[in-house]
């Protein structure tokens, strides 16, 4: 049991403050600038620092032109992509974007990479103001796009190597030394000299991510990175992306797939966001929490609910925010 003794900065669990509560395994709470998980059978706590936050996205609101009003109009209605969208992210976590398609999860990354100007808000990306200072964040964000396009005619390591070029001013021995590293990383060094035409869909994923990692990015962002792949490739590359967020990293990847979040102690996400149609965010929490704060059984139930745009937890899904913030 978690008791608390009035000696403030917390216990929090879920983001809110709490004065008594239990815990199970695998179960966290945080206090202070640590977060303590409970292990080995309810017995012993594991502590880990809290990283500093990384990514404060705050009201942004975004939208684009629409279809004409009419066949004889020139106006156009307006699309909304963003609204209303708020989470901080810290560094070192993983975040998965939930919702269904055309809910807006692809928008909030084309608003993080600087793709889909606000209408209104706040992007800050380790303190610096992502909408006025793009030029100088570029460098620090990574995006890696649902559809793959890559230049299936050289070998991997060509691949890489150009792609590099590109985009870093080390010299050859640094960047030969990174493309190794970054390969064996994502356990792609058997093919390092193959073919990319030759390559599995699975293959051909981690290269797209690893075309990325080279200039260690930040923010990494992926819309879909395991579409089309079976859940064993899933979980094992987004194992990959969890521990390259453990190295100090902040990474953000839109979803369909959730096999990832029902078992808490092997998750390689950290925080999941949902979001309901028009991009608005209405939950952002813990993977154990989703299910039980939004009152559903099932992933598939919760997509239901985001279609019909019902209540949930008793609270219209167009109100910001009925889960933890």
């Amino acid at each position: 049991r978690l008791r608390d003794f009035g000696h403030g900065h917390g216990p929090y669990r879920f983001g809110q403050q709490v004065k008594s509560d239990l815990l199970g395994p695998d179960d966290y709470f945080d206090f202070a600038n640590r977060r303590y998980y409970v292990r080995d059978g309810c017995t012993e706590l594991q502590e880990l620092p809290l990283g500093p936050v990384n990514l404060i996205v705050s009201g942004l609101e975004a939208t684009s032109p629409g279809p004409r009003a009419g066949w004889l109009s020139r106006r156009t209605t307006a699309k909304v992509r963003l609204y209303g969208m708020t989470f901080v992210q810290r560094e070192k976590t993983l975040v998965a974007v939930l919702g269904r398609s055309g809910a807006g999860k692809s928008s909030l990354l084309y608003a993080l990479i600087g793709d889909l100007p606000a209408d209104q808000g706040s992007l800050f990306l380790q303190g610096l103001d992502i909408t006025t200072r793009s030029a100088q964040i570029s460098d620090k964000l990574g995006y890696v796009p649902q559809d793959i396009d890559l230049y299936t005619s050289l070998t991997v390591r060509q691949l890489l190597t150009y792609s590099f070029h590109l985009r870093d001013p080390r010299d050859e021995n640094q960047r030969k030394t990174t493309i190794e590293k970054v390969c064996a990383d994502l356990k792609l060094t058997p093919q390092i000299d193959q073919v990319v035409s030759t390559l599995s869909g699975g293959q051909r994923r981690r290269v797209s991510i690893a075309i990325e990692l080279l200039s260690e990015p930040v923010l990494l962002v992926l819309d879909e990175p395991t579409s089309g792949l079976d859940p064993g490739m899933d979980r094992e590359i987004m194992g990959q992306l969890r521990a390259y967020a453990a190295d100090g990293r902040t990474v953000i990847a839109t979803t369909h797939s959730t096999a990832h979040l029902r078992d808490h102690a092997a998750a390689a996400v950290t925080e999941v966001l949902v979001v309901a149609d028009k991009g608005r965010p209405i939950f952002f929490g813990a993977p154990q929490r989703v299910r039980p704060r939004l009152g559903v059984r099932t992933y598939a139930d919760l997509m239901d609910q985001l279609v019909e745009e019902n209540y949930v937890d008793g609270r219209k899904l167009a109100n910001p925010w009925p889960g933890e913030k």
